[in-house]
């Protein structure tokens, strides 16, 4: 049975520094780890604390994280926060993350052909971000050999035995501990960007909706393309075309299009995705400590 888009959750949560005088301003304090304080205009979401993020005073380091969302509108609201982040001057830097949950209660084979599939398109995951320094970040490392083992599991509990850290770009602690059915992508670096994190939700959605539809898994490795050599064309934005492939990002395609809300959109994500995956493969360039990402 084809899994509907329309039932399917997931939440986010956005590291980043907020001026002390905006949180003063809209009644909001920043509560314990794991525990958060209620945002007062946006209810169910809450805001945290979170050591791994470093700002500079005045800012204060924080973590926002939503409730538990669910298809177009799901999407309408976690804009409707990014905008209000932007509008009180938030920001992002190298020490910020931006995390996708998606809610997944399916079978070990299901999960089987989503790590394969996150495996096989790491690459391209890691481009989107737009720097290398994530594919370096001890909070969202490669899954290549961690799980290469997982790939040809026969049952969930095998996760709970693998004790492999929560600090991957797939995160599969929350099914091994049995605390929530869902998996987490951690691998984008944190922005306040609302196409780009409309992008990256798709994404997600997109690659937990396949894998659970797909009727085979992906080999665990990309192929190196020859077109990429003869066209000079960079690797992530190689991978990244792959990718839009594999989950029918073609405006004008008529295969389904995997974790997309409104295929009118694809045009405007994909060419973000391209602006992101060329950056990716130009050189690394140092971000501001106190890049907005807004635009």
């Amino acid at each position: 049975m084809a899994t509907e888009l329309s039932n399917m959750t997931f939440g986010i949560e956005i590291e980043c520094g907020i001026p002390g005088t905006a949180l003063d301003a809209n009644g909001w304090h920043v509560g314990a780890y794991h525990v958060g304080a209620e945002m007062a205009g946006f209810p169910g979401w809450k805001l945290m604390s979170d050591s791994s993020v470093h700002v500079q005073y005045p800012r204060v380091a924080c973590e926002v994280v939503s409730p538990i969302l669910r298809g177009a509108e799901g999407l309408a609201e976690a804009t409707r926060m990014i905008a209000k982040l932007v509008e009180i001057g938030a920001s992002v830097n190298r020490s910020t993350g931006f995390h996708v949950h998606v809610g997944f209660n399916g079978s070990a084979q299901q999960l089987r052909r989503l790590i394969c599939f996150v495996a096989y398109h790491e690459k391209a995951l890691f481009a989107t971000t737009g720097t290398r320094s994530r594919e370096h970040n001890m909070y969202c490392a490669s899954i290549k050999a961690a799980y290469r083992a997982l790939a040809d599991l026969s049952n969930l509990n095998q996760i709970a035995r693998s004790h492999q850290s929560r600090y991957h770009v797939l995160n599969l602690q929350n099914l091994a501990e049995g605390r929530r059915q869902t998996v987490e992508f951690r691998v984008f670096a944190g922005t306040l960007n609302a196409t780009k994190i409309a992008a990256y939700i798709q994404i997600c959605l997109g690659i937990v909706q396949k894998a659970c539809d797909s009727s085979a898994p992906l080999p665990w490795d990309a192929p190196a393309s020859k077109r990429q050599a003869k066209e000079g064309i960079g690797d992530g934005a190689q991978a990244v075309r792959r990718l839009i492939n594999h989950l029918g990002w073609w405006a004008n395609g008529d295969k389904k299009a995997y974790g997309v809300f409104d295929r009118a959109s694809l045009p405007r994500l994909y060419a973000k995705l391209r602006q992101m995956a060329s950056k990716y493969d130009g050189p690394m360039v140092e971000a501001d400590s106190t890049e907005t990402d807004a635009l």
